[in-house]
């Protein structure tokens, strides 16, 4: 068995998460209320559309009870709905209202610009294997899993 490597992960982690996603509300004109994981949480619930409060809790490794009052400002702002399962009241569904994917479509657009200029300053060849190694990581870890 290869040695693991274990830093390497967590280095990989940060360094996603500081060159693409940390400080989303410095870079961006954003109102004051609006904080990076009420935009993280915006993108996640825009990707499943209809998705339940624990699954987007996972997606930004938030306990339950820790997202509750994200969801609740996210409602307050207009950007979000809850909605009760009616087959088990105990599981509430997030959707985006026609605000939030209005806001959600804005916010893609400039995180996509703001992307496309970081990778742009590599080489076409390295764009390219920088996005297959994207592909790679992600396809491999899923299979992981728990």
């Amino acid at each position: 068995m290869r040695e693991i490597d274990i830093s390497s992960i967590f280095e990989l982690n940060y360094i996603i998460e500081n060159t693409f996603f940390s400080k989303l509300k410095d870079k961006f004109d954003f109102p004051d209320e609006i904080k990076d994981t009420h935009i993280k949480a915006l993108i996640i619930i825009n990707e499943g559309n209809k998705i339940t409060m624990s699954q987007v809790s996972q997606k930004l490794n938030l306990v339950k009870g820790a997202f509750t009052p994200v969801a609740n400002r996210l409602i307050n702002f207009g950007f979000v709905e809850k909605m009760r399962c009616e087959e088990d009241k105990r599981v509430s569904y997030l959707s985006l209202t026609q605000a939030g994917s209005d806001f959600v479509t804005d916010l893609m657009g400039i995180i996509t610009d703001d992307i496309l200029n970081k990778i742009n300053k590599l080489s076409d060849d390295e764009q390219e294997a920088y996005f297959a190694a994207i592909k790679f990581i992600v396809s491999t870890t899923k299979k992981i899993m728990d």
